[in-house]
């Protein structure tokens, strides 16, 4: 797998992970332009109504499945595209809706029926990680914005409970004698936080939670190299 060189233009303008996620979501929709890094900000408008699936809701297994740094429920790093969808019941599609696009080097799917925030990133035709963002890009009023969607997408947990919205303190205390801490790429005063699992199965897949210095605000798993991907298929 060939990585395209990391472009930083433009990060005197990121004031935060509103940047990072708006061009996460609104780049890969067309799988040619995700560059994160570019991203002009947006107002963020939270959405209360927005709220899990109902009991009972075929889709509501999604959000009760847990993220491990080998994927997603039945979902595992290394699948296809149609093991994947058969394994999750259903066939996942482009961050378009179209089908997915098998034959880049990085792209995007998700789960027709699954949470929002909820993205695995494609090499060629596997899974390779998978991706859990606090905010995503609505129309509203004919215009883009961005959508705290943390409520909806804290009903995901990893093995151990940590999710979207947790102290970096919580992580702390779940992850103890695990986890490497370093300085934000972009956002001042957040950090990384990786876990590295001691257990051999695990050497080659990571836990990452990024945070705002306070709070984790978007969540990545998977395999090494593409897990250090912070501009994602940037």
């Amino acid at each position: 797998m060939k990585i395209a060189p990391l472009k930083f233009s433009g990060i005197a303008l990121r004031l935060g992970i509103a940047s990072i996620l708006l061009l996460n979501t609104v780049g890969c929709q067309s799988q040619t332009s995700d560059r994160a890094i570019n991203a002009q900000p947006l107002t963020t408008t939270p959405i209360a109504s927005e709220s899990p699936a109902p009991a009972g809701n075929q889709a509501q297994r999604f959000y009760s499945a847990k993220v491990t740094p080998q994927g997603f429920g039945a979902i595992r790093v290394g699948m296809t595209v149609e093991e994947a969808s058969q394994a999750a019941g259903t066939q996942l599609v482009a961050l378009d809706g179209k089908a997915p696009y098998i034959n880049e080097s990085c792209s995007y799917v998700k789960l027709p029926d699954g949470p929002n925030g909820l993205e695995f990133m494609l090499n060629d035709n596997r899974i390779v990680r998978v991706d859990l963002s606090s905010q995503i890009t609505k129309e509203i009023n004919n215009r883009p914005q961005l959508v705290d969607i943390t409520q909806e997408i804290r009903t995901i947990s990893t093995l151990r409970g940590a999710r979207i919205g947790d102290t970096e303190a919580q992580i702390k205390s779940l992850y103890a004698g695990q986890l490497e801490i370093t300085d934000h790429k972009y956002i001042p005063g957040g950090h990384f936080m990786t876990v590295t699992s001691k257990a051999a199965e695990d050497r080659n897949y990571r836990l990452i939670f990024e945070t705002d210095g306070n709070r984790v605000k978007y969540i990545r798993a998977g395999q090494v190299p593409e897990i250090d991907l912070v501009e994602r298929c940037g």
